[in-house]
């Protein structure tokens, strides 16, 4: 297996989920990812109790010692796939996935959102102290 060169081999990554992705809606799972037995990410997503198949990721975080190694990538990943556990244990499929990030804080996080598929849709004009509020979305179908 191929690793980045700054993630040593011997470094384990595990996921963990704070309830199965199946069951009634609206739900809410938070997802971790684990190096080494410590937590180094966390995703926070939520599906409301319609049937449009839409998720929002509520919260998004890579500590800063762990970013830039592929970790965000595969914790975007874990919240794609237990949403689509999720929603087939309905007889559904996802349709979508947003996200609000800030303006200025989150340039990085901006740059990551697109390169894994998301667009930004909207503006919340001075939702935060000094900047706007930015709304990125992504389509499953």
């Amino acid at each position: 297996m191929n690793r980045p060169p700054s993630v040593p081999a011997t470094r384990s990554t595990r996921l963990k989920y704070s309830v199965p992705a199946s069951g009634a809606l609206p739900f809410t799972q938070q997802v971790l990812l684990y190096q080494d037995g410590h937590p180094i990410a966390q995703a926070r997503w939520h599906a409301t109790d319609s049937s449009d198949g839409i998720i929002q990721i509520l919260d998004f975080v890579v500590e800063p010692a762990h970013q830039r190694q592929g970790h965000g990538s595969t914790l975007l990943r874990a919240v794609y796939d237990q949403a689509g556990l999720l929603y087939t244990s309905l007889g559904q499929r996802p349709r979508r996935a947003w996200i609000t990030v800030e303006q200025k804080r989150h340039v990085t996080a901006r740059a990551f959102l697109s390169r894994h598929g998301f667009h930004h849709v909207s503006t919340i004009k001075n939702l935060y102290v000094d900047q706007d509020a930015m709304i990125y979305q992504r389509a499953f179908d």
